[in-house]
């Protein structure tokens, strides 16, 4: 025999607990509220991915600076364009950009004839220069080389809509 608890005076035993109705409607506001929070959590994932690819990138760059500085020697380091892969040209070194990442590769007319895709580090302390841009879509990074120091600088912004058509 099942016994059930009493219930107060005032509720009849069909009031006690959430009905499966409530029970759906509560689980719909929430399988909503998920829905709506996904695309920002993926956005700041890429946004991550995206900085952590450009931190990368200039570390090995300025590795490459100081190995050339160190050795007295120059030391090239490789870009490919197609497949995101740059070389770190005095270490056992790759950086691996993440998939959908743009990247464009701007130096001068003098530059882009010494070296196939990448920059040159010279032991005197200058560069082959130019300026590597990396972009997800929403969010472009670069990272300049100064032709005479060899300083190496990152720079972000977010891309507007209108630059996003063009």
């Amino acid at each position: 025999m099942i016994r059930s608890a009493p219930c107060p005076a005032d509720r009849s035993p069909s009031d006690a607990g959430f009905a499966l109705i409530e029970l759906l409607v509560a689980l719909a506001i929430a399988s909503s509220l998920v829905a709506l929070a996904l695309p920002k959590v993926n956005e700041l994932r890429s946004a991550a991915s995206l900085e952590r690819a450009v931190v990368s990138l200039s570390s090995l760059l300025k590795a490459d600076r100081n190995a050339a500085l160190a050795d007295g020697r120059t030391i090239y380091t490789a870009i490919d364009l197609g497949s995101g892969v740059v070389r770190s040209g005095a270490r056992d070194e790759i950086v691996r950009l993440p998939r959908g990442t743009r990247l464009i590769l701007q130096r001068s007319e003098e530059a882009a004839s010494a070296t196939n895709s990448g920059f040159l580090f010279f032991g005197d302390g200058r560069s082959s220069g130019g300026r590597l841009q990396l972009s997800d879509g929403r969010r472009r990074h670069a990272i300049s080389v100064n032709w005479a120091t060899a300083a190496i600088v990152t720079s972000a912004r977010t891309v507007s809509v209108s630059e996003e058509l063009e």
